[in-house]
């Protein structure tokens, strides 16, 4: 679809709302009470008809906020906030500041916010998308350019900054299957989070090798329960663990401690993430380390490159290599780091 010529107004918002233009604007700028039914509903006109106010822009005369607007999925996440503060560091430098959102998961949210920031006139977006299947529809109305980092859409027209998780998850569930694990089991969030359809694939990989049958247990994010992955572990008894993130990694440690299972002995672990809570633990955790100050070193540059040059860099993946840091968790005695390309 192509990008419409005419800039959509204040006007044309209140017009397909059915209010003032001065009701629009208190909804939007939050300088006067609106009913929140109307506040929705002007919400999700804005996000349709991609309007872009860009007030502070238009007050500098074209020369732009020197802000860079950023929507993670999860900040509280150990991975999300280490990427956050190499971003910052190197924006600060760049003098740059930076508007960071939390979406916590829900599309919906994203979707909120990425209009919100539009509408601050920020210069570009730096995004963790929530759903891979999902398509940008603001990408018809705004030339605003904008980097993915960790997980991507498919659809998306910028560029992405990852990790090779597929093929990370398949080395490490080779490790557990190497270990004399024979019912590895797959924890995870659905595969609509591309990070985790590419790391379930990478396991599907591993246990193919032994044409084993697959073992999984799934979540909604945020909503995990240690009590029902304890009931799942009590039924299928997989006898190694490979967790796709540090909360789950968490969860599965206590669901454990709980049926007073025994790490290895019982059940060989891995995760993803190396939170410096995972040291502290009586059986310190194997884990994909993934690059974070990297990651958002090179996310920041790239979306100032692209803000300063005035163009939208094509379409690119850039995959930092990562490594394994073996610990007791999978059963060996052996602390080493592995290098993934």
């Amino acid at each position: 679809m192509n990008r419409t010529t005419h800039r959509i107004t204040m006007k044309d918002v209140a017009q397909a709302v059915g209010v003032s233009v001065t009701t629009v604007s208190h909804a939007l700028n939050g300088t006067r009470l609106v009913e929140e039914s109307t506040k929705n509903k002007i919400l999700r006109v804005v996000s349709e008809l991609g309007y872009e106010p860009n007030i502070l822009a238009r007050s500098l005369k074209g020369k732009g906020t020197k802000t860079i607007g950023i929507i993670l999925s999860d900040i509280s996440e150990t991975f999300f906030s280490e990427i956050v503060k190499s971003i910052e560091k190197i924006a600060s430098d760049q003098g740059y500041n930076i508007m960071l959102c939390d979406s916590e998961g829900s599309s919906q949210k994203e979707d909120l916010y990425i209009n919100l920031l539009l509408q601050k006139g920020v210069d570009g977006l730096i995004i963790s998308p929530v759903n891979q299947y999902k398509e940008f529809q603001w990408e018809n109305h705004s030339s605003k350019p904008y980097v993915q980092i960790d997980r991507k859409t498919q659809s998306a027209r910028g560029c992405f900054i990852g990790i090779d998780n597929e093929g990370s998850a398949q080395r490490v569930t080779e490790i557990l299957l190497d270990r004399g694990c024979r019912k590895v089991g797959f924890i995870g969030y659905g595969d609509e989070f591309y990070t985790m359809g590419e790391r379930f694939k990478g396991y599907l990989k591993g246990i193919n090798r032994f044409a084993l049958d697959p073992c999984v247990y799934r979540t909604e994010h945020r909503r995990e329960s240690v009590d029902s992955l304890a009931d799942w572990l009590k039924q299928q008894r997989p006898d190694g663990l490979l967790c796709t993130n540090e909360v789950l990694s968490y969860t599965s440690f206590l669901a454990a401690e709980k049926l007073k299972i025994k790490i290895p002995e019982d059940l060989r672990m891995i995760g993803y993430d190396d939170a410096r809570w995972l040291t502290l633990l009586k059986t310190p955790l194997t884990v994909v380390r993934q690059p974070t100050e990297q990651i958002g070193r090179s996310a920041i540059n790239m979306i100032i490159q692209m803000i300063e040059s005035k163009s939208s860099a094509q379409q690119k993946n850039v995959i930092h290599s990562c490594e394994i840091i073996v610990r007791d968790s999978c059963g060996s005695k052996d602390n080493k780091r592995v290098s993934i390309p």
